[in-house]
């Protein structure tokens, strides 16, 4: 009966496993530090010329006067601005003219937005193919959402002839730039051996540090090969320590493979398991 269960939570895991692409996990790039905004935003552009254009204290008004004048970050933040109104079929409107005035420019954030305009028809008429040619754009200047975007295009064809090379490489150039996401995925190809050549050892490399970087279904997708020992051997204590991650995380999924694993671990072997879940993330 057991053994059902876990066939059964394994076939649930592999069909139903779905991440989203649109992660907060993905923040990491695109976040101000110390005056210093990521490359994958500024594009061609210098980051210290971005801290001016993004301060909070600047008026509406201020803004979309500078973006009128040129200023391609300004015009960046007037689409962003935009977006973050009413929200209504105009503003989306709006806010695809200034990203694409900002893309235009060269900035690689704002080329992804365009692109991602195009792809869902959000503000402008559906065109896949234009939307591959922003997103190569801006791609080309390692925006991982991007180069992700465009992985996932390659491979099912949208707007591009399938090409599952392109496909792999863009998928890990986007993994090796931080995007959990395109981590997450990667460890999934390379645990079903269909896309890539089956390796268990770089599907928990690439599993665990999208884990790491708080990828909740990542973190409940190697934990639960730790609880089935799946390419893997078998650990309670791990595979325990990664799904309270995920719960953590909000991943409601994780408590029922919890549960089945508790029930099998002494008080011990738990109090380790909630320590080393506080480990992994640092």
């Amino acid at each position: 009966m057991k053994k059902n269960i876990q066939i059964f939570f394994l076939i649930f895991i592999l069909s139903n496993f779905a991440p989203s692409y649109a992660s907060n996990n993905d923040r990491s790039k695109h976040t101000v530090k110390g005056g210093i905004i990521s490359s994958s935003l500024c594009g061609k552009f210098l980051c210290s010329d971005i801290v001016g254009a993004w301060d909070k204290n600047k008026s509406t008004d201020g803004i979309r006067k500078a973006a009128t004048g040129g200023n391609h970050l300004a015009q960046f933040k007037m689409g962003e601005l935009l977006l973050n109104g009413e929200n209504s079929a105009e503003d989306h409107k709006e806010a695809f003219s200034w990203f694409l005035k900002a893309a235009n420019n060269g900035l690689a954030n704002a080329q992804f937005k365009v692109g991602n305009f195009l792809q869902t028809g959000k503000g402008v008429k559906k065109n896949l193919k234009k939307a591959v040619t922003w997103y190569k754009k801006a791609a080309e200047q390692s925006h991982f959402k991007a180069q992700l975007e465009l992985s996932l295009m390659y491979r099912d064809g949208q707007g591009i002839d399938s090409n599952k090379a392109l496909h792999i490489s863009l998928l890990k150039q986007s993994a090796e730039n931080g995007n959990t996401n395109a981590q997450l995925l990667l460890g999934k190809a390379y645990y079903e051996g269909k896309e890539v050549p089956q390796d268990y050892n770089l599907t928990v490399k690439w599993l665990e540090k999208s884990a790491k970087n708080g990828n909740r279904d990542a973190q409940f997708f190697l934990g639960s090969l730790y609880h089935l020992g799946r390419g893997i051997p078998r650990d309670n204590i791990v595979a325990y320590s990664w799904l309270k991650l995920s719960a953590a995380n909000g991943n409601d999924a994780a408590f029922y493979p919890m549960d089945l694993l508790i029930s099998k671990m002494t008080d011990e072997e738990v109090s380790i398991a909630k320590a080393m879940s506080k480990e992994f993330m640092h």
